[in-house]
């Protein structure tokens, strides 16, 4: 998801822009320290990297990004993931200049934060709300620290449509959603004018294997594009909206190991831009666009994400199976997968980063370290291990897809899944000094040097 930030005269490219330059930063944040740090970028280079803040809780999960008081620089959304209360950072460059915290007005968890846009064309970020219980969409109008109004959307419940992007797709100055259907892969706009819904429209339907993978201005018309990647191929495509319409597009590459990470106007020249990471050599780089044409291409950076995530990540989360429900608390320390019957330790991290040796010794009496078929069958619907390959050593998506597998647990009765990686009992093919593991940022599966860091999620076979 990218969320555009808002500006009086539409919505600003410069998503992210902390220090009021007018180009997009990188925001990150360490989900095992609580550490979030910033890099300001400059077109395809890093100007400076700098902490907005060490050590924050991390039971409080960043789930958006906006302008919420009108001043040009970029605000950010706390949501406490055991209660639901919501905090408002409004912030000028790496000081905090006030913190709201939104208590009782809201369901605790029984409502996620999709997004920040600006809905009512007043400069300021607004917040986009949806039930888990009932899919009701709720939008709060802000100003600052302060609910100027809300509402439930006339149209009430969305079941079987999924939040991809919100975006100023006809130009109008005010913030627009996009949204997918779960099972027909159709996508519809709605086109908005604060809380009301002013109308509804189909785009063209694109089948499974093409993923939204966000939304930016492009062309600089001051309407919002949408960047698509196929999963099978790695093919990049860009739509150029007007409204709900096509104005044009095209391919700009074939990529099967780079992941979008984020877009953003990184060189201020009012057109979105790219930022992408290779999964496997963990290298940066960046795309200065003009339309579907790449002006422009750097490696910007070299670095292993391990516990960082970008806000918002801009890749593509698959969701596969509904979050909440995959999993039974047993009220002894113990959940239950409801697919595979198989007993997880409710605490995810039972030894904190730990070798491999160290990880099969920590492992309490009566669990044992799962094989690598029962952590891959986390990553699937019905928990099957399709698609897992034990005869090669080589690193790959849970059946090819990137898959945030923490982030799809966050609802779940899991406690402290990080998304890094997380060890296996199941030895290498082609080496008795590795074994296999998997990403539980990612969804990567492969082999690793057992003297290198893993977490322990440890395993039983149902009582």
């Amino acid at each position: 998801m990218v969320v555009l930030c808002a500006v009086t005269n539409g919505y600003s490219k410069a998503t992210n822009d902390f220090n009021g330059d007018g180009k997009s930063d990188v925001l990150w944040h360490n989900i095992v320290s609580g550490d979030i740090y910033a890099w300001s970028m400059n077109g395809t280079i890093i100007n400076n990297i700098s902490a907005l803040s060490v050590g924050q809780d991390i039971r409080w999960k960043i789930v958006s990004v906006g302008d919420l008081d009108g001043d040009y620089t970029s605000d950010i959304l706390w949501q406490d993931t055991k209660t639901g209360v919501i905090s408002v950072w409004l912030k000028n460059g790496t000081q905090v200049v006030s913190i709201t915290t939104f208590e009782g007005t809201n369901e605790g968890t029984k409502w996620e934060v999709r997004g920040a846009g600006d809905f009512d064309g007043d400069g300021k970020s607004d917040i986009l709300w949806q039930s888990v219980l009932n899919n009701d969409i709720w939008i709060w109008l802000m100003d600052g620290g302060i609910i100027r109004a809300n509402a439930v959307t006339p149209l009430g419940k969305l079941s079987g449509w999924e939040f991809k992007a919100i975006g100023d797709f006809d130009g109008d100055g005010k913030g627009d959603i996009l949204w997918q259907n779960s099972y027909t892969y159709e996508r519809v706009l709605w086109f908005m004018d604060g809380v009301t819904l002013k109308s509804v429209a189909p785009t063209i339907s694109t089948g499974s294997s093409w993923l939204i993978i966000g939304t930016g201005d492009f062309d600089g018309d001051s309407k919002s594009d949408i960047l698509w990647q196929n999963i099978d191929t790695g093919m990049v495509y860009i739509w150029l909206m007007d409204g709900y319409k096509i104005k044009s597009g095209g391919m700009t590459a074939t990529l099967k190991i780079w992941r979008v990470q984020d877009i953003g106007d990184f060189d201020g020249n009012g057109t979105s831009d790219i930022l992408w990471y290779n999964t496997l050599t963990r290298e940066f780089v960046v795309w200065l666009m003009d339309g579907v044409s790449i002006r422009e291409s750097a490696l910007t950076t070299r670095y292993d994400k391990g516990s960082w995530k970008s806000i918002p990540n801009g890749s593509n989360t698959i969701t596969l199976f509904n979050t909440g429900t995959r999993f039974n608390d047993n009220g002894d320390g113990s959940i239950t997968d409801t697919l595979t019957k198989l007993q997880w330790m409710k605490n995810a991290d039972a030894c904190d980063l730990v070798t491999w040796d160290t990880a099969v010794s920590c492992v309490p009496s009566g669990w044992r370290l799962p094989t690598i078929q029962e952590l891959y069958s986390l990553c699937n619907t019905t928990g099957a291990t399709t698609g897992l390959d034990t005869g090669s050593d080589d690193w790959g998506y849970c059946n090819g897809r990137y898959v945030d597998i923490a982030s799809l647990f966050a609802s779940e009765s899991v406690e402290n899944l990080r998304s890094y990686f997380y060890w296996s009992s199941t030895s290498s093919v082609s080496s008795a000094y590795m074994v296999f593991g998997i990403n539980m940022g990612d969804g990567s599966v492969g082999s690793d040097f057992k003297s290198g860091d893993g977490y322990v999620w440890p395993v039983r076979l149902g009582q």
